[in-house]
């Protein structure tokens, strides 16, 4: 049986997306024939009802970098190269590799791609599928841009005339263009694999006089979470019977202060959500609030974005997402766009969304089968077992 080795750094906790695609990949590997071993983070223990195999080698992780200077970044780099051609070479030599296995390195960044292919080079083994999904630019957390990209462009460049199916994926078009152009090697644009198996029943749009807003995650200013505090005052003035409920993980402070602010139009939850309970909660709203900031999420993609596309939920985001790129396939409108990154803006939004409520709501519902049947593990993982032509 050819095995199918998860190699992930950031693996590192059960929170956010890292988990949620490690876990779906395990369970996809092993129903396509594959034995699966998840290579990830020293600090991550993994819960034993999940029943997956996980070496937990590695000690750098792509997140643990910091933009102080380039000869930080090259630290980093080294460390990273060094560390992953180092592991992979101890843990998985070319004698303990089954004919046909797959190698799959996902959410990588440019502190990899060295060490990778300086390990594929030492196997000689033209049989085996490489697959490396890149999922923020090259100069994410860098110091300096052009050093970080030309960097990423000589990283790239080895893989051509290495051996073995290699292939190279972003999981946006945006990310996917943005790679093309700098490295001259084509990528594939993989779906957001999204385990939509669990989820409750969908209730068709609302009726009630007021609208429910939903914010899920984590509270960063990145994610425009304070733009929606600050929104609030000035929007309830206007609606005074919208319901938000704010995800406020880990911060009671923030939760105790907004439920006195607002107490009858403001719901928080301060707990960590997986599986049914999560989507239950996205479906306490009516509209997702993703006022992401663009200079952070402009190459990023949005789970939680699509995942409320799946439950038929409308949205309000950021204009220069990737979510608006999303939306800009759809014939039919689907949420509304903040022209700028500002409270203002977003409170515009939202009065814009209670003027074409019954159209929005509606096109949101009718899109969710869709949604589930095109961003979900299977699709992800078959994209990975396509051969090259």
């Amino acid at each position: 049986m050819p095995n199918f080795y998860v190699i992930d750094p950031s693996l590192f906790n059960m929170t956010g997306h890292e988990y949620v695609m490690n876990l779906f990949i395990y369970k996809e590997a092993i129903s396509h024939g594959y034995e699966p071993v998840i290579l990830c983070q020293k600090e991550f223990i993994p819960n034993p009802s999940d029943n997956i195999k996980i070496h937990p080698v590695f000690q750098y992780t792509p997140y643990d970098k910091h933009p102080i200077s380039w000869d930080y970044d090259q630290t980093v780099l080294t460390n990273g190269n060094r560390e992953i051609f180092s592991l992979l070479s101890t843990h998985l030599p070319s004698e303990s590799l089954p004919k046909n296995s797959v190698i799959l390195l996902h959410t990588a960044c440019i502190t990899l791609l060295v060490g990778l292919a300086r390990w594929i080079k030492k196997l000689h083994r033209p049989d085996l599928k490489i697959r490396i999904v890149l999922r923020w630019p090259a100069f994410r957390r860098m110091f300096h841009r052009e050093n970080a990209e030309a960097y990423c462009k000589k990283a790239c460049s080895i893989y051509p005339k290495l051996q073995g199916d290699i292939r190279f994926y972003a999981d946006n078009r945006g990310l996917k263009a943005y790679y093309e152009k700098l490295t001259g090697l084509p990528f594939l644009q993989t779906p957001i694999g999204i385990q939509f198996h669990d989820i409750p029943p969908i209730p068709p749009p609302s009726k009630q006089e007021g609208l429910r807003f939903v914010f899920a995650g984590n509270p960063r200013e990145e994610k425009g979470f304070f733009l929606i505090v600050n929104a609030l005052t000035k929007h309830l003035e206007r609606y005074p019977k919208d319901i938000f409920h704010l995800h406020t993980i880990h911060s009671p402070k923030i939760s105790m202060d907004l439920r006195a602010r607002f107490p009858n139009n403001v719901c928080t939850n301060n707990n960590f959500l997986s599986g049914r309970a999560y989507f239950e909660y996205l479906l306490k709203g009516d509209i997702l609030l993703v006022p992401y900031n663009i200079e952070s999420y402009q190459y990023r993609t949005s789970h939680i974005f699509m995942e409320a596309l799946g439950l038929g939920r409308s949205a309000i985001l950021t204009k220069g997402s990737w979510m608006e790129e999303v939306l800009q396939d759809f014939s039919q409108p689907l949420g509304i766009v903040m022209e700028e990154w500002t409270a203002d803006s977003l409170i515009e939004a939202m009065h814009q969304i209670h003027e074409q409520r019954e159209s929005l709501l509606q096109n949101a519902y009718d899109t969710a089968e869709y949604i589930r049947n095109t961003h979900n593990p299977s699709q992800w993982v078959n994209l990975m077992l396509e051969e090259s032509s």
